[in-house]
């Protein structure tokens, strides 16, 4: 099992968050109690940020289960998502298409395995929404999960996940907490799902895409079955 992890936070002026590197690092520590083999990259602008997938999609060729997991800023433009590099620049709007990295891109291209697992705590505000620029929307837009993929984003489409005030986003401070239970996954998003939805008084509801197949898929036994 093979597991990116991206962090972004630096971004210029307003559009720096407080704790995507905590929340990267947090789920790094994790997925390596599970089993997992990591590559983490943190605070990167484009360029570092696509030679890094090109570098986890040759190494994680192989790999049974992927999962890759996002924490920055998130964009939807004219009905398609992008996450963005720390290096953007707010003021060429029309140019952020050009800038950001396609999430449907992303996942087909660099992400390899027969099972595919995506966290996308990418939905803070938009700093583009008010920018003047035509085509921006709130939140991220609904996605088609290609066969032997689960896509969970933060908040469902069109809503804002929380930055958080403590150490930890809500969302990924619940997954911290819940995702090495001993339950398919599916039930530990669930498990999720409640208790950010407790934690943002409902103001923030995690939402999936999936199309896994076969039988179960428990996070915690991944170490155990690896050969």
């Amino acid at each position: 099992a093979h597991a990116l992890i991206i962090g972004n936070a630096n971004y210029p002026g307003s559009a720096r968050l407080v704790n995507p590197i905590n929340d990267a690092l947090g789920m790094e520590r994790k997925l390596v109690e599970l089993g997992f083999s990591v590559t983490r990259i943190l605070d990167a602008d484009r360029e570092t940020l696509i030679r890094g997938l090109s570098q986890f999609q040759k190494a994680a060729a192989d790999s049974r289960v992927t999962l890759l997991y996002y924490s920055g800023h998130g964009m939807q433009i004219d009905g398609v998502n992008y996450l963005m590099p720390v290096n953007i620049d707010l003021r060429q709007g029309a140019s952020l298409k050009l800038q950001g990295i396609p999430v449907d891109t992303l996942i087909e291209s660099y992400i390899p395995g027969a099972t595919k697992l995506v966290f996308l705590d990418a939905c803070r505000d938009n700093p583009a929404i008010n920018s003047g620029f035509r085509g921006f929307s709130r939140g991220l837009a609904p996605i088609q999960a290609p066969t032997g993929t689960l896509i969970a984003y933060a908040t469902r489409d069109g809503g804002v996940a929380e930055d958080g005030a403590g150490q930890h986003s809500p969302y990924t401070q619940a997954l911290l907490e819940i995702i090495d239970q001993p339950e398919d996954i599916s039930l530990v998003l669930r498990r999720v799902r409640d208790k950010v939805m407790k934690e943002t008084g409902g103001r923030q509801q995690p939402w999936e895409y999936g199309s896994l197949s076969g039988g179960e898929l428990v996070l915690s036994r991944l170490s155990r079955s690896q050969p």
